[in-house]
């Protein structure tokens, strides 16, 4: 006897033995040899057992050390899935998790096809559980041979199977079927970008490629802005460098694919919340690049790595920004943060004459000038309960959310170049190759 394993199986009218052949269940215990069976009856079956043992004593007769359990219902209708579909998972379920060191034998090929279909695929859910499904003699249906005839007895001595030892017992590729609906979850998961899921579904999977996984966890390490973990994962793939930025650049090109993946999820109330402190790096990006007198050199450096800006620095290095300030703000200056509001207001502020670049800052300005509303948005998305829509965006900002990406990302590309115009095609890229790495199973 295999110590091993336990068989689970329902009751057909091909069992125990007809046409001088093993019947599945028989079969099974006959060439797998397990320690214990589990029998599940269905109401014909369980007035046939009490009948006669017909079912039990070739069990016995075969496997005589072989415990063997009864599950009796009261199914009458087993061609209903509504019929079984409380009880048969549920004591399935349940051997599994009183046996969790066994390997669970499901027959596969005794009962309705309702009842065969339904344990195909708690084959496939179930952990350590293998189908087998049972050929018959003549390799084809045999429901037009007699059943057990003359008495079991007779059936049982003249079962052919008793002298020939061929094994009729396969196990299907269920795995197959289990991997393609993981394939289509996984994929189903990556295409809404949320990879944190797809990969700790597929780290649960039965051969996903190691490169998926790994296209995974750059992915999911990648959209939590956490792009150094991402490249320790991957760095390049089919002959891509993943990242050709560092520094603040990466810092600032990563936040917005995000925010990208936010608009394209239509999560606008995150998107929006992303705004001020994607336009906040940008303008101490801008300033650093093209104004010569940058706002935050007037700044002292806090421990949280923000720049405090004083009335008192104001107003000795520029005064009439000061003075700008306090008009268009309507109110007088305080010591504060840096924020994206006073740069925004410098930038203004700064004439092109005085700039590295005049043609720069007077594109950048305008494209400023479209966005102008934005921040107030930003601000009730922030501090009030409500749903940004992509109404609420062409109500407010006369604009869609695409449209409000892309003004953010021609204001990357004024002051990078055109060489991340790719980046755009970042996440897009990354989830084809997702779905090319986990199309061809492992088995």
């Amino acid at each position: 006897m295999s110590e091993e394993y336990i068989l689970f199986s329902a009751l057909g009218k091909t069992d125990p033995i007809r046409g001088c052949h093993d019947g599945a269940c028989l079969h099974i215990v006959r060439h797998y040899r397990p320690r214990r069976a589990v029998l599940f009856f269905t109401d014909e079956m369980k007035k046939n057992e009490r009948a006669d043992h017909r079912y039990t004593i070739p069990l016995q007769h075969i496997a005589p050390e072989m415990e063997i359990t009864s599950i009796f219902s009261d199914i009458k209708d087993p061609h209903l899935y509504d019929a079984f579909a409380k009880i048969l998972p549920q004591k399935l379920y349940e051997l599994r998790e009183e046996n969790p060191a066994s390997t669970i034998l499901i027959n596969l090929s005794s009962g309705t096809p309702q009842i065969k279909t339904a344990l195909a695929m708690l084959a496939i859910e179930l952990p350590g559980c293998i189908g087998i499904q049972v050929e018959s003699p003549e390799g084809k249906a045999n429901r037009e041979l007699p059943y057990i005839g003359d008495g079991i007895e007779a059936a049982i001595e003249t079962n052919i199977d008793n002298e020939d030892l061929t094994n009729r017992c396969k196990e299907p590729q269920l795995s197959l079927f289990r991997y393609y609906a993981d394939y289509h979850r996984i994929l189903s998961l990556v295409s809404d970008f949320e990879y944190q899921s797809a990969l700790k579904w597929a780290q649960k999977c039965e051969g996903i490629p190691e490169v998926a996984l790994k296209l995974l966890r750059h992915a999911a390490s990648r959209a939590d802005l956490l792009p150094d973990e991402a490249k320790k994962h991957l760095s390049h793939y089919d002959g891509i460098e993943l990242f050709k930025f560092s520094g603040s650049q990466k810092n600032l090109l990563e936040y917005f694919l995000v925010m990208q993946m936010d608009q394209q999820r239509s999560h606008l109330s995150n998107l929006m919340v992303r705004v001020i402190p994607f336009l906040y790096e940008f303008l101490l990006e801008y300033s650093k690049a093209n104004l010569p007198f940058p706002l935050q050199r007037l700044c002292q450096k806090k421990a949280n790595r923000h720049f405090y800006l004083t009335r008192s620095a104001l107003k000795s290095q520029l005064p009439g920004f000061l003075a700008y300030l306090e008009k268009n703000m309507d109110y007088q200056m305080r010591d504060c943060d840096l924020s994206f509001l006073l740069l925004y207001h410098y930038c203004s502020y700064v004439g092109e004459d005085k700039t590295n670049n005049p043609s720069l800052h007077k594109a950048i300005k305008e494209k400023l000038a479209k966005i102008s509303d934005v921040r107030r948005l930003r601000n009730d998305a922030a501090h009030e309960i409500m749903n940004v829509t992509e109404d609420i965006f062409r109500q407010r900002l006369n604009m869609t959310s695409q449209e409000m990406v892309s003004i953010f990302f021609d204001m990357l590309r004024l002051i990078y170049g055109e060489e991340i115009t790719p980046l755009r095609g970042t996440y897009k890229n990354i989830n084809r190759w997702i779905a090319e790495a986990i199309k061809i199973p492992n088995l």
